[in-house]
């Protein structure tokens, strides 16, 4: 049985990715729910390192029934709900994988074979967390903590806070520029690198444009430069409050630019299914290849629609934010392969869960 074929069992499967952190388990329980009518008995382990977190409590048949209910109220299926952030990524993911895993075994047989095992993993932590949410809502609070802002120490990757800047925290980057911007965003995308995979083969590249939707202070734009020379980095945002820091940046860090023939391009622009890809695209059209990031919020399936024949004439790098609804592994997979089915599809952790495996977060790379 192959790694996407465990889903259409999703109990079993479930607890066989429990029993991989075994060393977090407190004990084995069988609790009994239903689900519209239908009984099952449904075996569960509780991770000990997060016990202390909601005073030892076991799931009960009532804390489940409790997310049941929840479910009801919103009158499943779950990906019609109004969400904020991360709600959406857990809510509803365990009974979808039970009542309908059909949709989630076609998804992952979309992506290369090293990356099948990475898709039936991270599931398996989503649907834990789905029910930590409702049995413990701190549960779930303490371990974005853990793993959304992940213990690294920056001074020991070069980077140091050496000021105040005009509107963020004044950050020298390896010595090479300044910039402004927050702790947590530099761990994530210096420190952890979250938008390159080097194992997939998608890295950045000379003589390319680059396209940073979901642009925000323009670091991911500036990590970028640091490993690509003579290109054009296009900082798109919607928030004219964030390309005002990015402008900031850009400026501070312009002579380091200069340095290596790279060109930032601040773009204060929307991203909807009906935008003018083509537009952003001519801008990097004196370059040999194109790298397209997105991570808008949740509309990436938006952008996809947008590029898609840009995705189909030009076959860019993607590294899509795939964790804002929870419905993305489903979705952003296909319609990359829709737009183009020559595409290789990669999954990776976007900052894996503190002594966990597989956070809650990950990145759709395609090359």
């Amino acid at each position: 049985m192959g790694a996407c074929d465990r889903l259409e069992n999703f109990e079993d499967t479930f607890i066989q990715y429990l029993e991989k952190v075994e060393d977090f388990a407190l004990r084995m329980a069988t609790t009994k729910f239903f689900i519209r009518g239908e009984s099952i008995s449904f075996p569960l382990k509780v991770l000990r390192k997060l016990s202390p977190l909601f005073g030892g409590r076991t799931l009960t048949e009532t804390m489940f029934n409790r997310y049941l209910r929840t479910l009801e109220w919103h009158h499943f299926p779950p990906w019609t709900f109004s969400y904020f952030m991360y709600s959406a990524v857990f809510h509803g993911v365990l009974y979808a994988l039970i009542k309908a895993p059909r949709e989630f075994v076609e998804a992952c047989e979309l992506f290369e074979a090293e990356s099948k095992e990475t898709y039936v993993n991270l599931l398996n932590y989503l649907a834990l967390a789905d029910l930590l949410k409702f049995m413990a809502p701190s549960v779930v609070s303490k371990a974005f903590t853990f793993c959304y802002i992940p213990k690294v120490d920056l001074e020991k990757r070069g980077i140091r806070q050496v000021g105040l800047g005009k509107y963020l925290p004044l950050y020298d980057i390896r010595g090479l520029f300044k910039i402004e911007n927050s702790d947590s965003l530099l761990k994530e995308i210096f420190a952890c690198e979250s938008y390159k995979c080097e194992e997939c083969g998608v890295t950045p590249l000379d003589d390319s444009a680059f396209v940073d939707l979901g642009a925000a202070y323009g670091e991911t734009a500036l990590w970028y430069a640091l490993y690509s020379s003579n290109s054009k980095l296009l900082a798109v945002d919607a928030s004219q409050e964030a390309l005002a820091v990015a402008r900031r940046n850009e400026e501070l860090a312009r002579e380091f630019l200069r340095s290596k023939n790279n060109e930032m391009i601040i773009i204060n622009k929307l991203i909807k299914k009906d935008t003018d890809a083509r537009e952003l695209i001519n801008l990097g059209k004196d370059k040999n290849a194109y790298f397209i990031k997105s991570d808008i919020e949740g509309y990436e399936r938006e952008a996809l629609e947008a590029f898609k024949d840009v995705l189909k004439e030009y076959k860019p790098y993607l590294a899509l934010a795939a964790y804002h609804k929870w419905d993305d592994l489903i979705v952003l997979p296909k319609k990359v392969k829709e737009a183009n089915p020559d595409y290789k599809l990669y999954l990776r952790p976007h900052i894996t869960f503190y002594k966990v495996p597989y956070g809650h977060s990950y990145v759709l790379f395609a090359r």
